[in-house]
C-alpha cells in the first residue's frame, strides 16, 4: 500500500498521512472496514509485530480488542462511520500480538482514505501513567500504615501501663493471702492467671514499642510469629473454635529488618486466614517455619473458603477485596477494605521477600513467604553473627 496516500477529515482538510509517520511518540493507524490498513511504528512496538505487513491488511481491527473492551469500541466505531459523533476518546483493555492485555486510552475520529469511509485514531500506552499511581498508592499506603502502627502502639502502651498497675496490686494481695493460707486453691489460680495477665502486658508493651521503631533491628521470626498468634488469642472464634497446628524449626537464622514490615505482614494473612474459615464446617490453621539453602520458608495454611483462580492477579491489589465493606456486613460476616494483602506485599517487597499462593476453592489456601537472607535494595536479611 502506498502510505503517502490523501486523506480528508470531516471538514475536508487534505493532508498526508506521513505527518503521523515513524517519529511520533503515540501510536497512530487507520482502518477502513474494521481492516487496519495503516499503521507507524510506535505503533507496531506497542502491540509486538516486527513489520507493518504482518498487520495490514491481514489484522481485523477489533480482534486487537479484548473481549470486555469489545461493546463500546464496536460502537463507536460506528457511530463515527455513520457520521453521529466527529470524534471519540476512550480508555480500553487492548491485546498485543501474544494476547497481552494493555491498558490504553484511544482517539478516534472519522476520516475518508482513498475517497472511501474510515477510521484515524491514535493510541497511547497507559502503563507508565500506571505504573506511576500503583508508585503514589504504594507510597499513601506505607504513610498510612506506618501512621496507624504508631497510633495503635501509643494507645497499646496508655493501656498497658493504666492495667499494670491494678495487676500489681492484685498480685500482691494474693501472695499476702498465699502466706495465710497456705492450702487454698483459688488463691493459685488467682495468681495464675494474674501473672499471665501481667505477661500479655509486658509482651504488648514490647510488641508496641518494636512496632513504632522504624530501624532495622535484629528478629527471630518463630518468637515474632508466636507473639502475632498468642494476641490474636484475644479473637474468641480464633481461641476457641480453631484448630492450630504449628512447626517451627528452631534453627532458622535470625533476620535484620524493621520489626513492623514482618509482624504486620505475618498479621493480615494470619487474619486473612481466620476470616476465610468464616462458617467452615472445619477450621484449621497451620504454620510451619523452615530454613533451606538461604532462604527462610514461612507457611501459613487454612482450610477456608478459598480463591477463585481469576482472583489471582488481583489478590495484592490495593482496596480489592471480596469481603463486604463495613456498612455492608450481615451478622458478624467479617469484612475487608483491601488493603490487608495490599500491605503485606508493599511492606515485604523491599526485603525480596517472594509470595506464592497455592489455593483451591472450598479446600483452603496456602501462604508462602520465601525469605532471602541476603542485602537487598532497601533492607537487609541475614544470619545474625
Amino acid at each position: 500500500m502506498n502510505h503517502l496516500n490523501n486523506i480528508v477529515d470531516n471538514n475536508n482538510n487534505y493532508y498526508h498521512i506521513d505527518i503521523f509517520e515513524e517519529q511520533s511518540l503515540v501510536g497512530t493507524f487507520i482502518v477502513q472496514n474494521n481492516k487496519i490498513c495503516y499503521v507507524n511504528k510506535k505503533f507496531l512496538e506497542l502491540f509486538g509485530y516486527n513489520k507493518k505487513e504482518d498487520i495490514i491488511n491481514n489484522v481485523n481491527f477489533f480482534d486487537l480488542v479484548a473481549v470486555r473492551s469489545q461493546n463500546k469500541v464496536q460502537q463507536a466505531y460506528q457511530d463515527l462511520i455513520k457520521g453521529k459523533i466527529n470524534h471519540k476518546q476512550l480508555g480500553l483493555t487492548a491485546l498485543d500480538k501474544l494476547k497481552r492485555e494493555l491498558e490504553v486510552e484511544v482517539w478516534m475520529r472519522r476520516c475518508e482514505y482513498d475517497n472511501t469511509p474510515a477510521i484515524e485514531g491514535i493510541i497511547l500506552d497507559l502503563s507508565d501513567r500506571k505504573e506511576f499511581h500503583l508508585k503514589e498508592k504504594t507510597y499513601e499506603l506505607r504513610m498510612m500504615n506506618e501512621h496507624k502502627l504508631a497510633s495503635i502502639g501509643r494507645l497499646a502502651t496508655g493501656i498497658a501501663h493504666n492495667l499494670n498497675t491494678p495487676i500489681s496490686v492484685i498480685m500482691t494481695n494474693a501472695e499476702l493471702l498465699q502466706l495465710k493460707y497456705i492450702d487454698s486453691p483459688e488463691i493459685e489460680k488467682i495468681l495464675r492467671q494474674a501473672e499471665r495477665m501481667s505477661a500479655i502486658i509486658n509482651r504488648l508493651l514490647t510488641k508496641s514499642k518494636q512496632e513504632q521503631l522504624q530501624e532495622p533491628q535484629e528478629i527471630n521470626l518463630n518468637e515474632l510469629i508466636l507473639d502475632e498468634l498468642e494476641f490474636l488469642n484475644s479473637n474468641l472464634e480464633f481461641k476457641h473454635n480453631v484448630e492450630k497446628e504449628y512447626h517451627f524449626d528452631d534453627k532458622i537464622p535470625n533476620i535484620y529488618a524493621v520489626y513492623s514490615d514482618f509482624s504486620q505482614s505475618i498479621m493480615n494473612i494470619i487474619q486473612n486466614a481466620i476470616d476465610a474459615m468464616y462458617k467452615r464446617p472445619i477450621k484449621k490453621l497451620t504454620v510451619n517455619t523452615e530454613y533451606h539453602d538461604g532462604y527462610i520458608m514461612v507457611s501459613i495454611q487454612d482450610t477456608g473458603i478459598g480463591i477463585d483462580e481469576k482472583d489471582y492477579l488481583k489478590l495484592f491489589d490495593p482496596f480489592y477485596t471480596t469481603k463486604p465493606s463495613p456498612h455492608e456486613r450481615k451478622d458478624d460476616a467479617p469484612t475487608g477494605t483491601g488493603l490487608g494483602l495490599a500491605t503485606v506485599h508493599n511492606l515485604l517487597t523491599p526485603y525480596g521477600v517472594e509470595i506464592d499462593v497455592d489455593s483451591k476453592v472450598d479446600v483452603g489456601t496456602n501462604f508462602k513467604l520465601r525469605i532471602p537472607l541476603k542485602k537487598t535494595n532497601n533492607g537487609i536479611l541475614k544470619k545474625s553473627d
